[in-house]
């Protein structure tokens, strides 16, 4: 099976900077979950950024050297989001989370990082930026608060 275009194109390929996985017929249950979790972000977190869209890709296993997701850096006019789905199942595992709450952090700690570029700041060597994201994500997953503040320091 192809990778999955979830959203409509950007000007941006993500092939360009990461090796683009295609995505097994039997990877289709984590699939459902990302699909889940976009189209709960679509409503409940875009907006709040400012954001019209996003665009969710598959990296190859271990293509993000042991992270869960990463921001394709200057996408925030349409914020590309890049996962590693095996990276993504064995962090449940080991954490003991549930998979899909993984994803929906995962997404949501990387589109924290779109706002932080989309406001001009370096999240990329600025001190304490994951720690931002994290919160941010942390704050949506168990409270269901979209605190965009926390990424503005």
């Amino acid at each position: 099976m192809k990778t999955r275009d979830l959203f409509e194109n950007h000007d941006y390929d993500p092939n360009w900077d990461y090796e683009v996985a295609e995505v097994a017929h039997e990877r289709e249950e984590i699939i459902q979950e990302v699909e889940q979790a976009i189209a709960q972000v679509r409503t409940e977190v875009l907006p709040e950024l400012g954001f019209q869209d996003m665009h969710v890709f598959f990296v190859e296993e271990d293509g993000l050297d042991g992270a869960l997701g990463v921001y394709a850096s200057g996408t925030s006019s349409l914020p590309n989001i890049g996962l590693d789905l095996w990276a993504i199942d064995r962090g449940a595992e080991k954490y003991q989370v549930n998979r899909a709450n993984q994803i929906l952090g995962t997404i949501v700690h990387e589109l924290g990082h779109a706002y932080q570029d989309s406001i001009n700041i370096d999240f990329h060597h600025q001190e304490g930026i994951e720690d931002e994201a994290e919160e941010f994500a942390r704050n949506y997953i168990t409270w269901g608060i979209v605190d965009k503040s926390v990424l503005e320091t």
